[in-house]
């Protein structure tokens, strides 16, 4: 396929604002076909997370003391620590991969562009979005220096073999130091017990919050921002995990990349809470919902919002590993698929989280930063997510986008302080954004957008055709022939049946988005309702 007619077919046709269309992985698909079964390894050390809080524990499953979970919720990690992790789905987090723009930090689908914001982070893992950026300036340490360095802050000099580097620490090593430590109780020293909290804070980082490509291992560099416990809870944890997962997505967006790493748990509980299509069915709770006691049985709060979705599946009944099956939901999705806001604000769990989650500096353009790397945070490009008519957005500043160029590699001893101090500036001094239009009356989008956005995006991923050789599931074929550019099609059936009328009512929905006729762009809808009668038998033959 040429590539004009690619353009064409799957967009964009305007490539003004997804200027990197011609290394992105989604164009690999099209035009590859061995690239389309080609799925990401994901880097996640979550496994060394060692604690539990399930319903119903096991005689091997080790319960964090309430004195240590004091600890955490005052440096900040107490809802990391409750959630825990999932089990990912490669599927689909390469299919939400194949749909994320570099070139402007959102998820490009037929309905527009979203994103995971900063919202999300303080909502769903109760991390803090207020707060000073976690940046520092690499100190100069030996190996034996940064041993010794653990042993202060840690309560152990871990050996040479448990070190992944002369600044990184493996993952297994620091769970089993600290689940082989004397117990903690009542009696234990304080310094002893915020030792060990900062090994579990640790783990949290490089198993679940910011976990990198080595995948057993975290950097002891977080340990200078843990050294002070309770300082510890005013940096905005929030923003540097977002930070991560941007730059994972951005790298990863690039059609030669086959690893992600970062905070793929966040991401795929952020597409289960908006994209209803893929929802998980749940079987029952697999861990404690409720509130714990920390010290001196203080109520430590009720688990963030995130919780909810980790418990026992039905896969059977919901859509799971299955690329294709993904890329087609994705390929087809409608409005009503997608759960613009999902968020109960006066539920507790949300409402109780406090003012360093819960801010208007959400809707901030911002820099997110995380020691090297800084990315932009455009909430004015998903309007939607805040209650707010979504317009055409402003364009990109042409000065991001090389930031994905600058990262900590080869650069031990840097100053990051010096070198991304306007970026520090800007996080300072950021203000919300405040559009003029809150949605009213159903109208989510001003009148121009759709057609700006459909010469814009990326329209569909999946290849236009499949042989027939191939085997297992096959997406919808969509058919050129008689017009230039079929965007999008999806029909939407909504069923009721009436057990004394034994009817059912369908309504079809048909959406054929802007196609080109005549230099002209038109969207349209068509509505169409249809009585039926069942009688003896379950189905329904229904020809358009």
């Amino acid at each position: 396929m040429d590539a004009n007619r690619e353009r064409e077919l799957f967009g964009p046709i305007d490539d003004s604002v997804l200027n990197k269309q011609d290394t992105h992985r989604s164009r690999m698909i099209s035009i590859n076909r061995d690239h389309n079964e080609t799925l990401l390894q994901l880097f996640q050390g979550s496994q060394n997370v060692f604690w539990t809080f399930k319903t119903t524990p096991g005689p091997d499953d080790f319960v964090l003391h309430p004195r240590v979970l004091d600890r955490l919720q005052v440096m900040g990690f107490y809802g990391p620590a409750r959630c825990g992790s999932i089990r990912l789905d490669r599927h689909l987090i390469t299919a939400l991969v194949e749909r994320w723009r570099p070139e402007t930090h959102t998820f490009h689908f037929p309905i527009g562009e979203t994103t995971i914001t900063l919202q999300d982070v303080a909502i769903l893992w109760g991390l803090s979005i207020e707060g000073e950026p976690i940046i520092c300036r690499e100190p100069h340490r030996t190996k034996t220096e940064w041993r010794q360095y653990c042993l202060q802050w840690l309560g152990f000099q871990p050996q040479e073999s448990e070190m992944r580097s002369k600044t990184a620490i493996l993952l297994s090593a620091l769970s089993d130091r600290l689940k082989h430590r004397p117990d903690i109780d009542m009696n234990t020293p304080q310094d002893v017990v915020d030792q060990y909290a900062r090994g579990c804070a640790l783990i949290l980082l490089g198993g679940l919050m910011m976990p990198n490509s080595s995948r057993c291992s975290v950097s002891l560099l977080y340990l200078q921002f843990l050294e002070n416990v309770t300082k510890a809870g005013e940096y905005s944890w929030g923003s540097a995990v977002l930070a991560v997962l941007y730059r994972e997505l951005c790298t990863t967006s690039q059609a030669e990349k086959t690893t992600i790493a970062g905070a793929l748990s966040l991401l795929q509980i952020w597409a289960w809470s908006r994209i209803n299509v893929i929802q998980p069915l749940k079987v029952r709770d697999m861990i404690v919902a409720g509130t714990l006691l920390g010290a001196d049985n203080r109520d430590l709060g009720l688990p963030p919002y995130g919780v909810r979705w980790i418990h026992y599946n039905d896969h059977t009944r919901s859509v799971s590993n299955t690329i294709r099956v993904y890329r087609d939901i994705f390929d087809r999705l409608s409005p009503e698929q997608f759960i613009w806001e999902p968020y109960d604000m006066t539920l507790p769990d949300i409402a109780t989280l406090g003012p360093r989650c819960l801010t208007e500096n959400w809707m901030s353009e911002c820099p997110l930063i995380s020691v090297g790397i800084v990315e932009i945070h455009y909430p004015n490009r998903v309007l939607r997510q805040f209650g707010m008519i979504q317009g055409i957005p402003n364009v990109v500043h042409s000065t991001h986008a090389s930031l994905h160029d600058i990262d900590r590699r080869g650069k031990e001893g840097y100053d990051w302080v010096s070198k991304h101090a306007h970026w520090i500036t800007y996080w300072r001094d950021r203000s919300p954004f405040t559009p003029a239009m809150p949605i009213n009356g159903g109208v989510t989008l001003t009148d121009d957008y759709m057609q700006w956005y459909y010469r814009i995006t990326r329209r569909l991923i999946s290849p236009d055709q499949y042989t027939a050789e191939v085997g297992g599931f096959q997406p919808l074929r969509t058919s050129t022939r008689d017009v230039l550019v079929i965007i999008y099609l999806n029909i939407h059936l909504i069923c009721f049946y009436d057990n004394m009328n034994s009817k059912m009512c369908i309504t079809v929905h048909l959406f054929i988005f802007p196609f080109r006729s005549n230099g002209s762009h038109v969207l349209k809808l068509v509505e169409i309702r249809l009585q039926l009668t069942i009688e003896n038998h379950w189905w329904v033959c229904l020809i358009l």
